[in-house]
């Protein structure tokens, strides 16, 4: 069903209300390493929607771990939170498994969100947020707002109600066919920035002497 933009304008706002103080949910059950992300800021994080906690009834719905340079994820998970702000450099990971997952219908983990970690600004209206998704059984099969691909954003920012709703939004996004028109650069290494800026090296064209013919001896020496 297509929704209009004045009803859209209306779930978006009653989720944005919906959205309160972070929290550690006292009527869930405890978790390790939970972590108030504003205790995070300035690190930059792999997130991800953690639904086995949702579905223990546990605190830290959402994963948060390590993450390289160009915004992949590391390791082992570090910590668990409700809620969590992300900022720049922002890069949204779908990896390899996805088709497996639609066709077991067994979860793992293919999907995720690096950035930098802001304050969360709990309370706070978040004005200029959308709504974005993904889902592994479903088309497309990337982070999108409606079906348009997402390669970047402003900001983006993920709660956990304590009924284990998930509020998933993003700010200043851009997408796959905007980037084609923008000197947009994902966050390499800086080697590969080097590379990727760097304008091609000219061959340098030479006036050279035509070499002389080769003199072709006679098969058989006089004496």
């Amino acid at each position: 069903m297509q929704l209009s933009s004045q009803e859209l304008d209306r779930i978006i706002k009653e989720e944005i209300k919906s959205v309160i103080d972070e929290m550690y949910y006292d009527s869930l059950k405890d978790v390790k390493n939970y972590k108030d992300t504003d205790e995070l800021i300035g690190q930059r994080v792999w997130t991800h929607t953690n639904r086995s906690h949702r579905s223990q009834g546990r605190n830290g719905m959402i994963g948060i771990y390590g993450t390289t340079k160009n915004g992949i994820r590391t390791g082992s998970p570090l910590n668990y939170t409700n809620c969590i702000r992300l900022g720049d450099p922002i890069v949204f990971q779908v990896s390899s498994g996805t088709e497996r997952i639609a066709t077991t219908g067994t979860r793992t983990l293919v999907a995720g969100v690096s950035g930098t970690v802001i304050e969360t600004k709990e309370g706070q209206e978040l004005n200029g947020f959308i709504p974005f998704g993904f889902s592994p059984f479903v088309e497309p099969k990337y982070f999108n707002v409606d079906g348009k691909k997402l390669i970047t954003a402003e900001e983006v920012y993920f709660h956990a109600s304590e009924d284990g709703k998930y509020t998933s939004l993003v700010k200043g996004p851009v997408f796959e066919s905007e980037s084609e028109n923008q000197q947009f650069y994902l966050p390499f290494e800086q080697e590969d920035m080097k590379n990727i800026t760097k304008e091609p090296k000219q061959k340098r064209k030479y006036n050279r002497k035509p070499k002389p013919d080769k003199i072709q001896m006679p098969l058989n020496f006089g004496d």
